[in-house]
């Protein structure tokens, strides 16, 4: 470990170590004689530790960074607010305290996380270049998910830092399917990353320990005791301390001489205590009833605890409690905490012992007193500690204790969501969700609430079954007349778009239009966004038509409103709705004024997203200025916007100029870098538009026949989606199977060419127009050359996910296939010239390629 650590100073790179094995190994006191050692050199060392039922969100980066926080320099500080901004100051109160800042109003989900994940690393880089950092994290089998996904983002990180990162867990409790048992896996694939794992002490290794303690070399007693120990303990240094404790206290060992410890030689395992939980019990009972009694109140509280708490729930008076206290820390059963009048047991052993031992009914009525005192401690501002009310109500079985253990967890997982820990949130709204299901006569409105926010937590977490929780609320709230609460859950998903790509969710067009419905024709703010969001939902079932109409009216009210905000996010949406090759003017108008007023008015969320929306459609056109302004716009956000969907939609973009550039293998690299971002952010689309962008990729390297098995084999999108049909054909004709591309290309001819009116429409015709050019199909080149020749100047871009060439192109494809050789002459001019205002290698060689051949004839 030491060499570890000078490791990271001399290179100046993080480094982390994994300490890991079972309980009482020795985990906690290894990391504390490295911390010592580092220390005494001039380090700053900082220390968190999680804790198994009543640990807050990120409890162990809150409490190490409220340590580095403590220590930084103000000039360190000051530096990284101007530059990431107040995000730290709501998870650490220090740095708000230190800074003078104050925390900033959040959105919502994981890219939010993710902008929080980069002020920790920014803040630790930025301290340990001006002082050495050691920053060990405890217990972490105990640790919720953010804190893991956190320290999973920090070992990513490639910044310089001269920081070492000591990570200690029970290596018995991290099975697969744990969440530590994933970070593990993650992280092993980083540099810089090694493994501790501590085992119990060999016989040599017990018989070293033992001689130490005794000063000399063991005789036949002692090496009898150093068999009867190993045997008991399979040598864990903690369970062997506490049974020679144990055999010293009952006299069964006598140190007759200075550290000379003189053993039965007779003694065998069976002359030891049946277990180390009775050693411990023993031990405990040697302090007197009272002190027993108030370290069983104390192991309930949980592992650390504060004197008035512990004081209160067990009916002493502070005075008798610290006195109790200090003896447990004399026997070593606890130690004193940084805070004033704050303890913690030894070993979490010591403490799961005494809880353990209690009686149920006598458990639940500690719990209950807890609370109480908890309740009356803290009277101002009891939401502050709603996690601990939560935990020790659920606990105390009462039926009125039930209501309260309700309130607080519903309220626990509210503060959990605005503490950006979904996870946790998770946990409190499922835990809240369990009391009403037992409840007798649950009140359906509280149902309703708790649903909401059990699917909240449910998306920002990124589970599917968050359709499915708020379906379920909106229905009950419909149920009941709760049409507030009906609005809520129809408006709760966090993406303001809709669900999935080609995918519509009619049970939930169905619920927005019943909240329509149910709010009745007035102008409000709930019934512009219903409007907007029913608009965004319906893109893949209604007609343009019936789309446009819906997001005509959305903008129209919003404007009556006189709403800014309002009206930014739904003219962003009334976009997103409409976008096909008819409403391209229609579109950027309301995209540039969404993005005008989103700037006014302070809206980064807003801003880019009509960043990246803008930064599509200027590509469509060809506007290269325009499409590299709103780019740098959609990058420079990213800080502030704290929002998922921008973090992986930047990284899908990254795609689209590389292809460009003509830089094909790096557009591959990137698209796979796209979609492990998407995965890691739970983003529903991430596979598909990872074949997307691939599929294109082999496209422009001459492959794309390699996917024609692949794509005839989803049979269902074959007979239902024209694009997915358009793509086989394309990938059939370069492929010479041109009898399958000429087959579905007659199919195709016979509807008509039918496509729907999306962002599919440019790709879809441009693969068609491929396969009839490659097959020499005149009769399906003149039905698509009508078709197509009303937006020549289009690029098909499939939502900025993929690049072909320009309609201009294919109709002068098109035309060529005709003989129709002039009027194709003409469109390959028009389509170089569009290709040189993108200055596009890739799709210049294409134009000039095509022409080529055209003028060669």
């Amino acid at each position: 470990m030491l060499d570890a650590w000078q490791t990271a100073l001399r290179e100046s790179v993080r480094r982390m170590v994994l300490l890991s094995g079972e309980p009482g190994v020795g985990k906690t006191t290894l990391a504390a004689r490295l911390a010592i050692d580092v220390h005494t050199a001039g380090a700053l060392v900082v220390y968190g530790r999680c804790d198994q039922d009543l640990g807050a969100p990120y409890q162990p980066w809150i409490e190490a960074l409220g340590q580095l926080i403590d220590a930084a320099p103000h000039e360190v500080l000051a530096a990284h607010v101007e530059d990431q901004g107040a995000h730290l100051a709501r998870l650490v109160p220090a740095m708000g305290r230190r800074t003078r800042t104050t925390p900033l109003e959040t959105g919502d989900g994981d890219g939010e996380r993710l902008t929080l994940f980069t002020a920790v690393v920014d803040l630790l880089a930025r301290v340990s270049a001006v002082r050495r950092v050691l920053l060990i994290l405890d217990d972490l089998h105990w640790a919720d998910r953010q804190s893991l996904l956190l320290l999973r983002h920090l070992v990513a990180d490639d910044r310089p830092m001269r920081l070492m990162l000591v990570g200690a867990f029970r290596d018995t409790e991290t099975a697969v399917g744990h969440p530590m048992s994933d970070v593990l896996s993650a992280v092993h694939r980083e540099s810089g990353v090694d493994s501790v794992e501590l085992r119990g002490l060999s016989d040599a290794e017990l018989r070293e320990l033992l001689e130490q303690v005794a000063g000399e070399e063991l005789d036949d007693s002692g090496m009898a005791l150093r068999d009867a120990l190993s045997a008991e303990t399979a040598g864990n240094p903690f369970f062997a301390k506490e049974i020679l404790r144990h055999l010293v206290d009952t006299g069964r060992i006598d140190p007759v001489a200075p550290h000379r410890w003189i053993g039965d030689a007779a003694m065998t395992a069976t002359g030891l205590p049946d277990s180390v939980k009775e050693v411990v019990r023993r031990r405990i009972g040697n302090l007197g009833p009272q002190a027993e009694r108030l370290l069983t109140h104390a192991a309930v509280i949980g592992r650390d605890f504060d004197v008035a708490l512990l004081a209160a729930a067990a009916g002493v008076d502070e005075d008798v409690a610290i006195e109790v206290c200090d003896a447990a820390v004399t026997a070593a059963i606890l130690q004193t905490g940084d805070r004033f009048d704050v303890y913690a047991f030894a070993n979490a052993l010591i403490a799961r012992t005494l809880h353990d031992g209690l009686s149920s009914s006598r458990r639940a009525r500690i719990h209950r007193r807890i609370a109480e005192s908890i309740e009356a401690l803290d009277a101002v501002d009891p939401a502050s500690r709603a996690g601990e009310l939560a935990h020790h109500w659920s606990r105390a079985v009462q039926p009125a204790a039930a209501a309260k253990a309700l309130h607080y967890a519903q309220l626990a997982g509210s503060r959990a969501l605005g503490a950006l820990a979904p996870d946790e949130a998770l946990r409190w709204f499922g835990q809240a969700l369990d009391l009403i299901d037992r409840a007798p006569d649950a009140d359906p409105r509280r149902r309703v609430e708790v649903l909401l926010g059990l699917g909240t937590a449910q998306d920002r977490v990124g589970l599917d079954s968050h359709r499915r929780t708020l379906l379920g609320a909106a229905q009950l709230a419909d149920d009941i007349g709760a049409v507030d609460l009906l609005v809520s859950a129809t408006l709760a998903r966090s993406r303001p778009w809709h669900g999935n790509a080609l995918e519509t969710d009619g049970a939930e067009i169905t619920m927005l239009q019943r909240a329509l419905d149910r709010i009745g024709d007035d102008d409000s703010p709930d019934r512009a966004r219903l409007l907007a969001r029913l608009a965004v939902e319906s893109y893949y079932s209604w007609p343009l038509e019936q789309r446009r109409a819906a997001a005509d009216r959305a903008v129209s009210m919003a404007r009556r409103l006189g709403d800014l905000v309002l009206l930014a996010r739904v003219l962003f949406q009334a976009a997103w709705a409409v976008r096909a090759p008819p409403t391209t003017e229609t579109r950027r108008a309301w995209l540039t004024e969404a993005s005008t007023i989103a700037a006014t008015v302070v809206d980064p969320r807003t801003l880019a997203w009509t960043a990246r929306a803008i930064q599509s459609a200027a590509l469509e056109v060809g506007d290269l200025d325009a499409y590299r302004r709103h780019s740098r716009q959609h990058a420079e956000l990213d800080p502030e916007m704290r929002d998922a969907w921008t973090w992986w939609s930047r990284a899908v973009d990254d795609v689209t100029p590389a292809m460009l550039w003509g830089e094909l293998a790096e557009a591959e690299h990137l698209a796979r870098t796209a979609r492990e971002i998407g995965a890691e952010l739970h983003q529903p689309d991430a596979a598909r538009l990872y074949a997307v962008q691939t599929s294109n990729v082999w496209y422009h390297q001459g492959r794309l026949h390699e996917l024609s098995e692949v794509i005839a084999g989803d049979g269902d999108a074959m007979n239902s989606q024209p694009a997915y049909r358009a793509f086989f054909a394309m990938a059939c004709a370069h492929g010479d199977d041109t009898d399958r591309a000429v087959e579905v290309l007659a199919g195709d001819l016979d509807r008509g060419f039918e496509a729907p009116d999306d962002l599919s429409w440019t790709y879809t015709f441009a693969a068609w127009a491929d396969a009839a050019a490659a097959t020499g199909h005149t009769n399906a080149a003149r039905v698509l050359h009508e078709r197509m020749s009303e937006y020549p100047d289009l690029l098909p871009t499939a939502g900025n996910s993929t690049v072909m060439p320009v309609i201009a192109y294919w109709l002068g494809r098109l035309d060529h296939v005709i003989g129709r050789l002039d009027e194709a002459d003409r469109w390959f001019a028009r389509a170089d010239a569009f290709h040189h205002r993108l200055e596009s290698p890739l799709l210049i060689a294409y134009s000039d390629a095509a022409w080529a051949a055209l003028l060669t004839e």
